[in-house]
Formats: C-alpha cells, structure tokens, sequence
C-alpha cells in the first residue's frame, strides 16, 4: 500500500496550532484535507514523527574482539 506525503513544516505548525485551540483531530484533518490517522500519528507521536527506524541486524560495538 503506498505512502502518502509526509505533512511538512507548515502543516505541523497548523496542527499544533489547532490542537492548542481546541480542535479535534477530525476536524483538523478536514480543515487540512489529511486523514484524522495521518494527524493521531502526528500529535501522539509528534518527536518521532518522520523519522525511520533504524532496521536490520543491530552492529558489532565491538570490533576485532573473539570470544
């Protein structure tokens, strides 16, 4: 399933700013014309947001070291 845009800079500082007013999520959503999921994701998680997670086999911190 394919990604949609990720929200940029304008439209994080609007959704922090209508959340401050008191709007829901819904409503910031229509207003904004993004789903109230992308907007949840965006207040719940809002440090995290956009950021990829590190994947894979975590590294060696030691190196050249047998056991």
């Amino acid at each position: 399933m394919p990604k949609g845009k990720e929200l940029n800079s304008v439209e994080k500082g609007q959704i922090i700013a209508l959340k401050n007013t008191g709007f829901s999520n819904r409503e910031i959503g229509r207003r904004l014309k993004r789903s109230p999921k992308v907007i949840n994701n965006f207040v719940s998680k809002s440090e995290k947001y956009g950021k990829k997670k590190r994947q894979g086999r975590p590294k060696n911190s030691i190196i050249g070291k047998k056991g």
